[in-house]
C-alpha cells in the first residue's frame, strides 16, 4: 500500500586502488619548485615550500606555509579506505583530508605524526578531493605507497545489495504489529531539504496521523515523535545528506525508548546512542501501547533497505 513512484537499485562499489601514482614513481622533471608527481595537482608551491622526488615517494618540505597535493576520486556518501605509509619524518607532520584543503569545508581523514603504515577510514561528505599536506608549523615528511579504495558504507552492504529509492515522494504502509522491540534499518537522506518519516508505530496507513515516528529533517537534525509531541531532536547538521545510516531504535516493555546510529562521522564499528540537543535519549512514552502498521514516507532521491523487526531488545 503506498504512493509516489520507486524503483529497486543495487549497491555497487568501485574495485581497485583509486588514487594514480601513489607509488610517486613518475614525476614531470622539472626544475624545483615545479618537479610534480605524475597525477598529482600540487598548489601552494615556492622556494621553500614544495614536493620533492625521494625515489619512490614524495618528500613535503615547508617553513610552515601550507602547500599540499591532490586527486579527486572520491564520491559525496561513499566510504574508503586509506593507506600511507611513511618513512621519515624529520620535523612536523602531515594532514590528510578530504573536500577541501580550507579547514573550513573539508573533513580531516587522518594527522599523520609518526613513521609507519597508517590507515583510515571515512565517508566523502564534501567533495570529491584526497588532500595531502603539511599540518602545521614547518614540515619535512616523506612518504609513498598512498592508496585510497572504497569500502562498504555499512557492515554487510556490499555490491549487490538491493534497495528501494524513491523517484518521487510517497508513502507505503506494511501489516506490523510490533510496538515494543527493536527496529532496525539502513537510511539514506538524498537531499538537503528531504524529510524522511519512518512510522515505525502506526494505527494507519497513511504519515498522518501517526503514533511514533523517527524522522531525519529538512535540516539534518533526527527528531523523535509521539504522534504531534516531539520527545526529543538532535542539533542541526547530525547526519551528512546523500550518506547511508544505520539507525536502531529499541522500546522496553517499561516503554523507555533509546535510538542509535552508524556509518558516516559516527563510523560502522559499534552503535552510538544518539545525542539529543532537545528532550532526552532515553526517553519514555507510554500514550501508545499497539501498532497494525510501518509506514515510510520519503522524498525523491530517499534511500531505505534492511528492514529488521524483532520483538526483542537487541544489542
Amino acid at each position: 500500500m503506498g504512493t509516489g513512484s520507486y524503483k529497486i537499485s543495487e549497491f555497487s562499489m568501485e574495485a581497485g586502488d583509486l588514487i594514480t601514482n601513489g607509488d610517486f614513481s613518475s614525476w614531470n622533471g622539472a626544475a624545483q619548485p615545479n618537479d610534480f608527481p605524475t597525477g598529482w595537482t600540487v598548489s601552494g608551491n615556492d622556494a621553500t615550500n614544495y614536493f620533492e622526488d625521494a625515489t619512490n615517494a614524495a618528500r613535503v618540505i615547508s617553513d610552515g606555509t601550507l602547500v599540499y597535493m591532490h586527486q579527486a576520486i572520491l564520491t559525496v556518501g561513499k566510504r574508503y579506505r586509506y593507506s600511507i605509509n611513511v618513512t621519515d619524518v624529520t620535523s612536523g607532520s602531515i594532514i590528510i583530508t578530504s573536500g577541501s584543503v580550507s579547514a573550513s569545508i573539508s573533513a580531516t581523514v587522518g594527522i599523520i605524526t609518526t613513521t609507519g603504515i597508517h590507515t583510515f577510514e571515512h565517508t566523502a561528505a564534501i567533495g570529491a578531493n584526497v588532500y595531502i599536506r603539511r599540518n602545521t608549523g614547518a614540515t619535512d615528511v616523506t612518504f609513498t605507497n598512498v592508496k585510497v579504495t572504497e569500502i562498504p558504507p555499512l557492515q554487510g552492504m556490499d555490491t549487490g545489495t538491493k534497495f528501494l529509492e524513491n523517484t518521487s515522494a510517497g508513502t507505503i504502509a506494511t501489516q506490523s504489529e510490533q510496538a515494543y522491540g527493536t527496529w532496525i534499518f539502513d537510511i539514506y537522506k538524498g537531499g538537503d531539504e528531504n524529510v524522511n518519516f519512518i512510522n515505525f508505530i502506526s494505527n494507519s496507513t497513511t504519515p498522518i496521523p501517526s503514533r511514533y515516528v523517527l524522522y531525519f529533517s529538512g535540516t539534518e537534525s533526527i527528531v523523535l515523535v509521539s504522534n504531534v509531541t516531539q520527545l526529543f531532536q538532535t542539533a542541526t547538521s547530525y547526519i551528512t545528506i546523500d550518506t547511508w545510516y544505520r539507525m536502531k531504535i529499541t522500546r522496553t516493555t517499561a516503554g523507555v525508548f533509546t535510538v542509535y546510529i552508524r556509518g558516516g562521522a559516527f563510523g560502522d564499528d559499534s552503535w552510538t546512542t544518539v545525542v539529543a540537543d532537545s528532550g532526552t535519549n532515553p526517553v519514555t512514552d507510554n500514550t501508545y501501547t499497539t501498532s497494525a502498521y510501518t509506514v515510510l514516507d520519503l522524498d525523491a532521491g530517499d534511500k531505505i533497505t534492511n528492514l529488521k523487526y524483532s520483538k526483542g531488545i537487541r544489542q
